[in-house]
């Protein structure tokens, strides 16, 4: 009985943190795109604000002893700051030049890319069914301070993978913001990539979901 009391409290932990990151994600794009349309604001003066915020908010919650900061060798962590930097600069500045579309299709992009490196530097394997789901997002892109927290939260209580396919959940909901918002266009090719995305989403969490199931029912079958 604990056990199970245990693994819905863990369940709902990581629905709340998915949701907290769904809201906090939609929200600062269509606002970051809002202050570049409407008040030309410059993106590395953006880009700075949000370090300077995130990191003291980071420092505000290791005081209120929120998480345990890490060390890590000062040549690893250059490489982890140069990417993080980049990634945010570069997707500001695809934020501020596209349309919401164009930066949602360029995002879910990176789906394939993390499956690559989870495969071939991690040996990480996915079954068929799990690979044939992540085609339904590749389809939709042929056819059509507590952001970066929840980010970090999300990966390391479940995976890179449902980080991205959830990623592209949010990508359905800026899109459609974007054509009531902003009067981006919204073509039915768009609207078809809408569905392939979704379609996919649903099938990964339900083949995911029944891979979970059956490994735990090996594990109890052991003697």
């Amino acid at each position: 009985m604990a056990l199970l009391v245990d693994r819905v409290r863990g369940h709902w932990r990581i629905a709340a943190g998915l949701l907290f990151n769904l809201l906090v994600s939609i929200c600062i794009v269509f606002l970051n795109k809002w202050i570049y349309v409407y008040h030309g604001f410059p993106n590395m003066s953006l880009t700075l604000v949000h370090f300077v915020v995130t990191w003291l908010g980071l420092y505000i919650c290791q005081k209120l002893d929120i998480f345990a900061p890490k060390s890590l060798p000062p040549s690893r962590l250059l490489l982890l700051a140069l990417s993080f930097c980049g990634f945010v600069v570069f997707t500001n500045l695809s934020l501020q030049n596209n349309t919401i579309g164009t930066y949602q299709l360029a995002k879910a992009m990176t789906t394939p890319v993390i499956i690559a490196i989870q495969t071939f530097c991690y040996q990480k394997t996915f079954s068929t069914r799990i690979q044939l789901t992540l085609l339904m997002v590749l389809l939709s892109g042929v056819i059509a301070f507590m952001v970066n927290l929840s980010i970090y939260w999300i990966i390391g209580n479940t995976s890179p993978v449902t980080y991205n396919m959830f990623g592209h959940f949010k990508f359905c909901i800026t899109l459609f913001g974007g054509y009531v918002l902003f009067k981006d266009p919204l073509s039915i090719n768009q609207a078809l990539g809408i569905l392939c995305t979704l379609f996919g989403i649903l099938a990964y969490t339900h083949f995911k979901l029944s891979e979970q199931e059956g490994s735990r029912s090996k594990l109890a079958q052991r003697p």
